[in-house]
């Protein structure tokens, strides 16, 4: 028998049965992935790797890693270019290096990731305050990249949540056209 012609009880068994077949397959959130690789790639970062657990335990979360970052690009993006005007013939000739870097750990959450601002030429010995510029920089951009990891974790979750929500796990049941054999009181899939 169609779901539709299973008792509401039943319904809520096959259901239940059925609660992750949206998200058991591991690409049910490359729609978020891409999402998220197109936004920051407007802001300049590039070839990012996005990672995360989620979603039961405390540390549970979402981060991304990138080597390719264009600082000049992230700056006039985020309105912040003349906040650093100070190193700013070093970002447009491009002597900085930015990475955003994980640290070594089993754990994805915005809080292991950091970002690491380095002078790309052995000829550059900057001002102190072209120093604290830069060290102002790598603050500015780790907190910035770590509201964006959870931006994206969030979205993760709310995704997860909508796939696996009564309404999905049922729509999914339907269009697949499921059969369904009721025996002592139990719903079986055929």
């Amino acid at each position: 028998m169609l779901f539709a012609e299973l008792s509401t009880e039943q319904q809520a068994t096959a259901i239940e049965k059925f609660r992750d077949i949206n998200v058991d397959d591991d690409n049910w959130y490359t729609v978020v992935y891409e999402q998220w690789q197109e936004t920051l790639s407007e802001l300049g970062f590039n070839d990012i790797v996005i990672n995360f657990t989620g979603f039961w335990s405390q540390g549970d979360g979402a981060s991304f890693t990138t080597d390719t970052i264009d600082l000049e690009k992230y700056l006039t993006k985020t309105k912040q270019l003349t906040k650093y005007k100070s190193i700013r013939k070093y970002i447009k000739d491009k002597e900085l290096e930015v990475k955003l870097t994980r640290y070594p750990t089993r754990y994805y959450h915005e809080n292991t990731i950091t970002i690491n601002v380095l002078v790309s030429t052995e000829y550059i010995n900057g001002t102190r305050k072209q120093n604290l510029a830069m060290e102002e920089l790598e603050t500015d951009m780790t907190e910035f990249c770590r509201d964006k990891s959870k931006e994206i974790y969030q979205d993760l979750e709310e995704d997860y949540n909508l796939l696996t929500s009564d309404e999905q796990v049922k729509e999914t049941i339907i269009n697949c056209e499921f059969q369904f054999e009721v025996k002592d009181d139990s719903v079986e899939y055929i």
